[in-house]
């Protein structure tokens, strides 16, 4: 789905995939890791299980928090408000 569209609109086009990506589920985990010239691949921290694809995924953002060179970042959001907030989990 989502790599695909990314591979016909951007890499067929320009010749390279995105700099910077960002999903909250399962259906982004893919596209989230499937481009190597990929920067930064924002994962949206909603509480998913850490059994799932993207819970998976948020663990290694865990575990590359203070690296210089992560590539993946994990942002919390609060089911309340929606909006972004600093926390540490």
């Amino acid at each position: 789905g989502k790599t695909e569209a990314i591979k016909r609109i951007l890499v067929d086009r320009y010749g390279s995939g995105p700099q910077l990506v960002a999903g909250d589920s399962d259906g982004d985990q893919a596209m989230l890791q499937d481009f190597p010239e990929t920067q930064i691949s924002l994962i949206i921290d909603l509480g998913r299980s850490p059994s799932s694809k993207i819970g998976q995924l948020a663990q290694f953002a865990r575990q590359q928090r203070g690296r210089t060179d992560a590539r993946f970042l994990l942002q919390h959001r609060s089911e309340l408000t929606g909006r972004f907030i600093n926390i540490e989990r």
